[in-house]
């Protein structure tokens, strides 16, 4: 609000409750200095060496709504960043999402749907940050056993 003084912002906007809590989203629609109503998504990212993190509705906001994405810097700068650079100017970007919220039987279906989908860009992991091997995993046992035999090349059927 400071730096763009001729906006008109939400009333409230920028403002906390008794716990800290901003009554604000990063979400808004404000005006500018014409009078226009212009969408705006504004992120704090002070910690270059973190993530960035967007949520499914900034995203949307951005990409989909032409919102503007402003970026509040550790030097308390703020920049508006061009909305094809949250995509095509960096090298990868990872979906995360808590897999506490999914019951497998519920979102099974969801999940595959959603694999298919993204199987056909380039250097496409499902990335878990913190895998744990459960307790019940089975051990394989004798996988590098090697049997003395013979394999034929082709069935007894395709040879006649």
């Amino acid at each position: 609000m400071e730096e763009r003084p001729d906006w008109k912002f939400p009333t409230g906007y920028g403002e906390c409750d008794e716990d800290g809590v901003p009554y604000c989203y990063s979400n808004e629609e404000v005006q500018d200095e014409l009078g226009e109503t212009i969408k705006i998504v504004l992120k704090s990212y002070r910690t270059e060496t973190e993530p960035f993190k967007v949520n499914p509705t900034e995203w949307e906001w951005v990409v989909k709504e032409n919102a503007k994405l402003l970026v509040y810097r550790s030097n308390n700068e703020i920049v508006e960043v061009p909305k094809d650079n949250l995509v095509k100017k960096q090298s990868t970007f990872s979906i995360t999402f808590d897999s506490e919220n999914l019951n497998v039987d519920e979102h099974e279906d969801r999940l595959n749907s959603f694999s298919s989908l993204l199987k056909y860009f380039n250097e496409m992991h499902f990335n878990f940050a913190s895998f744990r091997i459960p307790g019940n995993a089975k051990s394989v046992k004798n996988i590098y056993a090697k049997k003395q035999g013979v394999q034929n090349l082709y069935s007894e059927e395709d040879s006649l």
